[in-house]
């Protein structure tokens, strides 16, 4: 039976990503921040000690959607937190991690972007951006087994894209508008396909973008109370999520 650490389990996307894996035939453990201190090595390294006993290989999979956002240093905590679990990375056979659109820094507004491995990108300027980028730079040089990072475009919660309409709403409570965005959302449940076919061996390991085939115009769906810069945020990705199956068009 398969063993899968989840770390980052209390976030939107990891309580989803739990709830899906606890379905499954296998070892599930998603241990809170009290058990697995990412800030503290003593402490990754106790657990794993609870866990691993006379089997180094402890987990197939380490499924990693964390992001610390107590410090304001959000890109320091983040790749210190990254490089202590790494510490530890003969504990794990494969490695799912969750990256973001933000590494494609000032282009990633724009529509069709291919998936370009992060060693062609040049280091992004915003702190966000440039965390999401070092988090790959640093998988790709120190991580030794199978590494999937799933660049993720814009992911909805609701079936009618209700999540990021509250998005925008909450902008125009905030500064009076919001930003012309043309987006084409993925449904949670998406990720959780994705997922799903990696563990199947149906996906190699690589980068891959995600996004969905609709696309969604925020000054439409608010009725013209938007304004600013409009920014076609669509992807030419890797996974397309289209009539609720998955479609792969390109691997990199």
């Amino acid at each position: 039976m398969k063993k899968v650490l989840l770390i980052g389990a209390t976030g939107n996307i990891g309580m989803r990503i739990k709830s899906y894996l606890c379905k499954k035939s296998l070892s599930l453990y998603s241990p809170l921040s009290s058990e697995f201190d990412l800030k503290d090595q003593n402490c990754i390294h106790n657990y794993m000690k609870s866990i691993s006993a006379n089997d180094p290989m402890c987990f197939d999979y380490i499924i990693y959607c964390a992001l610390d956002k107590s410090n304001l240093d959000i890109e320091k905590r983040n790749i210190s937190n990254l490089q202590n679990i790494l510490f530890f990375q003969n504990h794990f056979n494969a490695w799912i991690h969750f990256s973001s659109r933000a590494v494609y820094d000032e282009l990633a507004p724009y529509k069709n972007i291919p998936v370009v491995p992060v060693e062609d990108l040049p280091e992004p300027t915003k702190p966000y951006s440039r965390l999401k980028y070092r988090e790959e730079v640093m998988l790709h040089k120190v991580f030794r087994g199978d590494c999937f990072i799933l660049r993720l475009f814009d992911v909805t919660t609701s079936n009618d894209n209700s999540s990021l309409i509250q998005r925008w709403k909450s902008q125009i409570a905030h500064k009076g508008f919001c930003k012309n965005e043309v987006l084409n959302p993925i449904p949670s449940d998406f990720i959780n396909i994705v997922v799903g076919n990696i563990m199947d061996k149906k996906i190699a390991p690589g980068t891959y973008n995600l996004s969905g085939s609709k696309s969604i115009d925020s000054e439409e769906v608010m009725k013209g109370r938007t304004r600013g810069p409009k920014q076609e945020k669509t992807g030419a990705c890797s996974f397309v999520f289209d009539n609720n199956e998955l479609q792969i068009c390109e691997k990199k």
